[in-house]
Order: structure tokens, then C-alpha cells, then sequence
């Protein structure tokens, strides 16, 4: 989310009426993905705005971020990119390394560039760019993402989709979509809603920045070192010979192991028990009561940040949540393609991206203004899955053919 870090901000813990008929069931037509790029051979590289993706000489597949001035934000164009090398990769490298330059690991999708596309061209990347998570998810050979520096949305993805996940020390984590009139996507329905203490719906519904700690603790990541260590630790997964899990996790707790020193955190056991008996009422104004009557200096910053937060967002995200909580990470993100069609087409979200990333005033004027003006069945009319299939969804979540070597 290009502009993010720079356009939200809060003291202490850092946070970051529409007709019901404007939300349609689905879209009239499924229009055809769009035409992706591909990976011709072993040794070519293609770079996309930014986004390099190359299979080395050695077999090891990467895929750099590396866009400095948009916080390394993953375009429109450079997302289908990611699907295309990875649907050609799920039969070919030994191991595949996400890694990014500067000082930001990504700062999410770009959702000015989103909210630019016509109709089709949004539905064609959202199709596009969750049949790539859903890659990312289930790679048979080791997945391992490097986030030297802040992960926000779709960042936060791209760790928590990868096998293994090594975080720097100095980075941060956070799920801002609620600020900007979106929901938390990108399979936070699969990988979020289960996390412990329910934290991912306190992420998501809040805007808090976590630390690297933090984000271990709950199992955002797998480990956290020293961000000097990050160069050596890149250069010898790429020199590993017949790389496995075994291997790879050792290596990683070897350079653990050498970072030492104490790591900050954000969520100590009293906050994830104040978090878990807030957050797991089961409406967002449950959780606001709850929160008030909480009345701690946590409990006062995330009112703070949810009363500038849409409120169709805030209830579309609990909702959505609650419905990947026993579900599979390739369901959550078939759903997700439809919500997150269903959203960009609304006002909340298009005031947003006007307020938040384009004249930066930071005063979204949302519609409905409070929750209780949100109905739940116009938050079921978004979140819902038709039972027909009319749009062909399901193929783009059919896994390619693992290579039996």
C-alpha cells in the first residue's frame, strides 16, 4: 500500500449512506485473465516494475523487490507477473527465495493503480494475483522470504504464505487496509483469522504496527536476525547444495542463534489476553463495547484508530475473518477474489485511495458514518460465495503437477 508508512501515523503503539444495491452478487461476466508474462527459460530474468523474477543457473528460483520510491509496493502489472513465474516454477527450481532491496520489504499493493482499472481489469487481478498466493502456499520445494525492513498488507502476505520467513530485527508489521476503505485480503481470511489470541483479527481491524518479536511469537514468521547478517544469509541459501527443509531451518537458526541481544516487543503475554477476550466477540461493536469498557492505553489507541477507519471495511474485515476460520487457505482466497472485487467497486474505497494516498488530507468522509448504519445483510451480500461457480474460479486454485524428481 504505496504511501502507507509515510501518509498514517499515531502516537504510542502505531496504528495505522451507500445503497445496498451498488454491491452486486457478482460481476456480469467473468472476463479472461489477463495475459501474464512468462519465464522462457532457466536462465533468463524479466523485471516488471521493479519486481525481478529469474530461475538461476543453480536451479533457485528468486523473486527481488526492488522499487524504492513506492516502499518496494507490488503494481498492478508486477502482481500477475509473481502468478506467471510461479505456476512456471512449481515443477522446476529447489528452492525459492523471496528477498527486496531498501529499506522497506513492501509496503503492500498498489491500490492507486487498483482503483485506476476498469471493472474487468480489477476482476482479472484479483483472479490473478490470489491464484498466486495460493502458489506461494503450496510450493513443493522450500518457499523462504527474507523481509529486511516493514511488510504492510500484501507484504505481510508474502511472509506468511512462504514455508520459511526470516525477519530483520528492525522491521515492522502491519495490516492498514481498513484505513483506505479496502479489507484485509490476500488470504488474511486463511492465514490471519488463525492465528493465536485472536491477533489477526486485532491486526486487521486495528491498523497496529507489530514488531519482528511480535510477529515470530504469533507465527507471522519463522525466525528473526540480525539485519547485518541478512547479505550472508541470502548468499548461502543461493550456494546451498540440494536445499530441504532440515537444511534450510538450520541454517536459519544459525544465524538467529549469532544475532543475540534482546528483541522488542509489542504483545506481551497481559496484551494477548486482553487482545484474545476482546477480539473474539463476535461483532465489531462487541469489540468496540468491549474496548471502552477496557478502557487501558491499549484498548484507548485502537478505539483511536478504528473511529477513522471505515466502517463497511470494519465489518466486511470481521465478517470475512470469521468465515476463513475453518476454512483452507485456497477457499478463504477463491472468496476474497469476489469480496475484494465487490469492494473496490464501492465509494468507501474510492474516497480512500483520494484521502489517504492521493490529496493526503487523511479525512475520508465514509458512507455509512458508523457502524450501526452498516447491515449485516449488506455485509453478506459482499462476503458471500455464490454456489455457482459462474465466474470459473475454482481452476485458478487446481495445482499445477509437482515433478516426481
Amino acid at each position: 500500500m504505496m504511501g502507507f508508512l509515510r501518509a498514517l501515523s499515531c502516537p504510542g503503539i502505531r496504528m495505522v449512506g451507500r445503497p445496498l444495491s451498488s454491491v452486486s452478487a457478482s460481476p456480469s461476466a467473468a472476463p479472461a485473465p489477463a495475459p501474464t508474462p512468462s519465464i522462457a527459460s532457466p536462465s533468463e530474468s524479466m523485471t516488471v516494475d521493479g519486481v525481478t523474477v529469474e530461475k538461476t543457473i543453480g536451479g533457485k528460483a528468486i523473486i527481488q523487490l526492488d522499487r524504492p520510491q513506492a516502499l518496494n509496493s507490488l503494481s498492478t502489472r508486477a502482481i500477475p507477473l509473481l502468478s506467471s513465474a510461479l505456476a512456471n516454477w512449481f515443477s522446476g527450481p529447489s528452492l525459492v527465495l523471496v528477498t527486496s532491496r531498501g529499506k522497506a520489504f513492501c509496503a503492500g499493493g498498489d491500490l492507486k493503480g487498483i482503483a485506476s482499472l476498469n471493472e474487468s481489469g480489477r476482476l482479472s487481478f484479483f483472479r490473478e494475483g490470489y491464484r498466486g498466493f495460493n502458489l506461494m502456499a503450496s510450493m513443493p520445494v522450500p518457499t523462504v522470504c527474507l523481509v529486511r525492513g516493514h511488510a504492510l498488507g500484501a507484504g505481510v502476505a508474502l511472509a506468511a504464505h512462504c514455508r520459511f520467513a526470516a525477519a530483520s530485527e528492525r522491521a515492522t508489521f502491519c495490516l492498514p487496509e481498513a484505513a483506505v476503505g479496502f479489507y484485509t485480503d490476500n488470504g488474511a481470511s486463511g492465514y490471519a483469522s488463525k492465528l493465536p489470541n485472536r491477533v489477526g483479527f486485532f491486526l486487521a481491524l486495528t491498523g497496529t504496527n507489530i514488531t519482528a518479536e511480535d510477529a515470530k511469537n504469533v507465527g507471522l514468521v519463522s525466525h528473526v536476525i540480525a539485519p547485518e547478517r541478512f547479505n550472508t544469509l541470502e548468499r548461502e541459501l543461493l550456494e546451498m547444495d540440494d536445499p530441504s527443509d532440515e537444511k534450510i531451518r538450520a541454517l536459519l537458526n544459525e544465524h538467529e542463534f549469532a544475532s543475540g541481544g534482546k528483541k522488542e516487543c509489542v504483545l506481551s503475554e497481559d496484551v494477548l489476553a486482553r487482545i484474545q477476550d476482546i477480539f473474539s466477540e463476535g461483532s465489531v461493536e462487541a469489540v468496540v463495547k468491549k474496548l471502552n469498557q477496557d478502557g487501558s492505553p491499549l484498548a484507548k489507541k485502537c478505539l483511536a484508530a478504528m473511529r477513522t477507519f471505515s466502517p463497511t471495511s470494519l465489518k466486511v474485515i470481521h465478517r470475512s475473518m470469521e468465515l476463513g476460520l475453518t476454512k483452507p487457505l485456497a477457499h478463504c482466497l477463491r472468496r476474497e477474489i469476489l469480496i475484494s472485487f465487490r469492494m473496490s467497486c464501492e465509494r468507501d474505497f474510492k474516497e480512500g485511495v483520494r484521502a489517504i494516498l492521493v490529496d493526503k488530507d487523511k479525512r475520508p468522509s465514509w458512507n455509512p458514518r458508523t457502524l450501526e448504519e452498516v447491515s449485516k445483510e449488506y455485509v453478506e451480500r459482499i462476503v458471500t460465495l455464490p454456489d455457482a461457480d459462474e465466474h470459473d474460479l475454482a481452476h485458478l486454485f487446481t495445482l499445477p503437477a509437482a515433478s516426481a524428481s
